[in-house]
């Protein structure tokens, strides 16, 4: 059996974040937790380690102090590291992540660390090496900082049922995503889209985020992503607002996450509109608001809202009806690409003479023309065979010369569709539905199956692609509808 990349060309020249599943595999590190004294630990430069209190003092004999231990990995493995950094008597910190034996390897990373905080990684191996290095910069003789809990754990995405993460997929890796319950939606096809607010994530920046009668620091719990860089806001006089001001339009939407410190309370993510007026609980959770003006309120505790203090993270404002998966920034707008994936015909059985469709698919989206699938030549529009799209809230199904359109069906569950191509012998049905059919004589030849899109970047499915069937044959009306049932 072919793998996914065996099969599928996918492209997207940006990376993507996406809704992953996981699990976490068992600890790499030996004696992260030093119950076992500095067993497993070393320090080959310029400094002295021990034990206090079950946690590691390194402790400077002249101005760069090490410790280290070299974490036996697997190349091409995503991996997660966490730690303590509990006290530092004097100097600055960092933590060196490197792909071999050694001092000072940073080609895996390289950050600044600070005591009394809580720190979280991840880190793809490029080796069967992680190299950990927590690093003393000018400190003197004597001087010691205090690490504990180090940690590295493989992370196991794809798992039903798992922890959810908010993943990057990296330039041209396909993102199959899964909902916050676990379950597997499908491959993410979405069109590109760009992210305004300059700084998604850190809230503390004066240029952008006025804070009006709040404070912000940094929250002491895990954002979606798995990151210590959520952000605590709390109300300090009648005013009560975050926000970035003269950025979008009414045209855009604007979406944040947000959860509650404790218990259950409503806050406001826009100015006082009845429908910005969200429900928080103790979980994350990604709520989106139609902008009514120029201003994105990352939070709003005026008016009916109940709580005066929460935790938010990653602020994101596009032009469009209805909001796409994040796009982080950190001074600046980005821009995401589209996600364009395709199949040439050579790859699966297929038969130029007949043959059945059946996608199964979800796409909030209510726009026109977005595409499920399509057999075309030259990954474009010309020549189409069976090309499946939705017109607002139905199917239909073109190819080349004739069109057929099928029953309506709720945006807001998954769409099940077959087309059926065959000379006097064409068919469609959706959602289990009466099987539509005429009896045009055009059969194209097509050289690629589109998966999501029209050819290039243009309308995507802006949902999920959660399976496609393929039959080098003209299914009966009967099966076709129980398929899509």
């Amino acid at each position: 059996m072919s793998t996914f990349n065996e099969l599928i060309d996918f492209t997207r020249s940006t990376t993507g974040t996406y809704l992953d599943s996981v699990v976490y595999g068992s600890e790499s590190v030996i004696n992260g937790e030093f119950n076992d004294g500095t067993t497993g630990w070393s320090a080959p430069y310029q400094s002295t380690i021990s034990t206090v209190n079950n946690a590691l003092r390194i402790t400077s004999t002249n101005d760069n102090p090490y410790a280290t231990q070299d974490v036996v990995v697997e190349a091409g493995k995503k991996y997660v590291v966490t730690f303590n950094v509990l006290a530092r008597s004097a100097g600055s910190t960092s933590v060196f992540f490197g792909s071999e034996t050694g001092l000072a390897k940073t080609d895996l990373g390289s950050h600044p660390i600070l005591p009394n905080d809580f720190y979280v990684f991840n880190v793809v191996a490029t080796t069967d090496v992680l190299n950990i290095q927590f690093v003393g910069h000018s400190l003197s003789v004597g001087n010691y900082f205090d690490v504990d809990n180090v940690s590295v754990k493989e992370v196991i995405g794809g798992q039903v049922s798992g922890t959810p993460l908010l993943r990057t997929a990296a330039i041209n890796e396909p993102r199959l995503e899964y909902d916050a319950s676990g379950q597997p939606l499908g491959l993410l096809i979405e069109e590109q889209r760009t992210n305004k607010v300059p700084y998604s994530q850190d809230f503390t920046n004066d240029n952008h985020w006025s804070k009006q009668e709040v404070t912000v620091a940094t929250a002491p719990v895990a954002a979606p992503d798995g990151t210590m860089t959520a952000t605590h806001v709390v109300k300090t006089g009648g005013s009560g607002r975050l926000v970035d001001t003269n950025i979008v339009t009414t045209s855009d939407r604007h979406s944040i996450w947000a959860r509650s410190v404790s218990g259950t309370g409503t806050i406001y993510i826009a100015y006082q509109d009845a429908n910005a007026l969200i429900t928080l609980t103790e979980e994350w959770q990604r709520f989106d608001v139609q902008c009514n003006n120029t201003h994105v309120y990352a939070v709003n505790f005026r008016g009916s809202a109940t709580l005066t203090e929460c935790y938010i993270w990653g602020s994101q404002a596009e032009t469009g009806t209805f909001p796409t998966s994040y796009i982080p920034t950190s001074g600046s707008t980005v821009t995401r690409t589209a996600d364009i994936a395709s199949v040439p015909v050579e790859r699966f059985d297929y038969n130029q003479s007949k043959g059945s469709l059946v996608v199964y698919a979800n796409a909030p989206d209510g726009s026109n023309q977005n595409r499920l699938t399509q057999l075309v030549t030259n990954g474009g529009s010309s020549n189409r065979v069976v090309d499946l799209h939705r017109v607002i809230n139905s199917i239909s199904m073109y190819n080349g010369t004739s069109t057929l359109t099928g029953g309506t069906f709720d945006a807001s569950n998954d769409i099940k569709a077959a087309g059926v191509y065959k000379s006097g012998s064409y068919a469609l049905v959706s959602d289990g539905g009466s099987t539509v059919t005429n009896s045009d004589t055009t059969v194209n030849t097509p050289d690629t199956l589109m998966l999501g899109a029209n050819g290039s970047s243009a309308r995507q499915l802006n949902g999920h692609i959660k399976s496609i069937q393929y039959y080098p044959k003209r299914l009966s009306n009967e099966k076709l509808e129980a398929l899509t049932s």
